[in-house]
């Protein structure tokens, strides 16, 4: 499923070249919804030394072509000496949910609340990834209660709209 970490890509890539000391021209995703752009910026400015930067555009360019066992090889490595990047174990989270990992990827989804920034729609995306999380292994009950969560942060998510949905379309076939 490509589609779906390329949408959260777009909502996370500049930070790995924020600290870049070269310009890199970014795409403006229509998926980032803030009205502060100070609340914007800072999402993206973890305290990364240049190959950290190399290795997430890396794991990131390799989950954009789902490539998730070398994507996840860049992200851990990541993880050696930058343990408070939550974009790390937040795409950790979502490459194991993909490959139906599920305990090991709410471990570090759950890893990700101890660094991820106190700005409502970034932790809504980390709700998301639970609620999808727990909704692909038919944990329906604690898929709808973070869908319910992220949609109380951000009450215009698409994704907790539609998971929401989908859970009350499941419960009526039950």
């Amino acid at each position: 499923m490509k589609s779906k970490f390329v949408n959260i890509i777009f909502l996370l890539i500049p930070l790995a070249i924020s600290n870049c000391s070269q310009k890199i021209p970014t795409v403006k995703a229509q998926y980032i919804e803030h009205q502060n752009q100070r609340e914007v910026s800072s999402l993206y400015q973890p305290s990364l030394d240049s190959t950290a930067i190399i290795d997430f555009s890396k794991g990131v360019e390799l989950l954009q072509q789902n490539k998730l066992d070398s994507a996840r090889t860049f992200f851990k490595k990541i993880l050696i000496n930058h343990t408070t990047v939550w974009q790390a174990y937040y795409f950790l989270g979502l490459i194991n949910t993909q490959q139906r990992h599920f305990n090991q990827a709410q471990d570090y989804l759950y890893q990700c609340f101890k660094y991820i920034p106190y700005i409502k729609k970034t932790r809504a995306l980390l709700y998301l990834a639970l609620a999808e999380n727990f909704e692909d292994q038919g944990a329906y009950g604690q898929a709808k209660l973070n869908y319910i969560t992220a949609l109380n942060l951000d009450s215009l998510s698409a994704r907790a709209q539609i998971g929401l949905k989908r859970l009350n379309i499941l419960s009526q076939v039950k």
